[in-house]
């Protein structure tokens, strides 16, 4: 991997736990609601909002799988004597799959809430 697409990578995994961060919020808002309900009308405007995360998350959670960093690439820079390189794609790598646990926590979340309006 070059530097730039260190950076690419770095930058566009940035953005997506930005958006992350917002869609937790979102989430919690939702179980906050949830709890709250107090009649069928309340339900029914609740549904929709879940099903809307849902598939946001959804979309997140393809797009961090579709970063294109490998362990492969740590090697690579790390046989290559680029040890800060390595480093980085290690570190992305670590990032990235943290994310993914982040996306499938909210989509249990996310889950609970529907199972609670049901």
């Amino acid at each position: 991997m070059s530097d730039a697409s260190v950076e690419q990578v770095q930058q566009r995994l940035h953005e997506l736990l930005e958006n992350l961060d917002t869609l937790e919020r979102q989430v919690s808002q939702l179980e906050y609601d949830s709890c709250r309900k107090e009649t069928n009308q309340d339900v029914q405007q609740l549904l929709p909002q879940c099903k809307y995360l849902e598939e946001y998350l959804l979309q997140l959670a393809l797009q961090v799988d579709g970063l294109q960093i490998s362990r492969e690439s740590a090697q690579k820079a790390f046989r290559e004597k680029r040890q800060e390189e390595a480093k980085e794609i290690t570190k992305l790598l670590s990032q990235r799959k943290k994310t993914n646990q982040r996306v499938q926590l909210l989509l249990k979340r996310l889950d609970t809430v529907v199972a609670n309006l049901s």
